[in-house]
């Protein structure tokens, strides 16, 4: 992304009076924007279900079942 930018950047610079590349540039801002907004998203979303799993069995995660297996034969 920053290498992209940095060449439409340069071409901003190099030819200041083209609308076309200061566009380029706002758009490519945009797209970077939302791509971040959704794995943002996508974090949250999952940090969300893994609060509701531990919230949901924090009884078994204190105490949890002991470990010799005899109970079950």
């Amino acid at each position: 992304y920053f290498v992209s930018r940095g060449k439409i950047l340069s071409k901003v610079a190099k030819y200041p009076h083209l609308l076309d590349y200061r566009q380029a540039v706002l758009e490519m801002d945009e797209k970077e924007y939302t791509s971040l907004w959704l794995v943002m998203s996508e974090i949250r979303n999952r940090y969300c279900s893994l609060h509701d799993l531990v919230i949901k069995n924090l009884e078994k995660i204190k105490r949890p079942r002991s470990s010799n297996a005899e109970s079950l034969y």
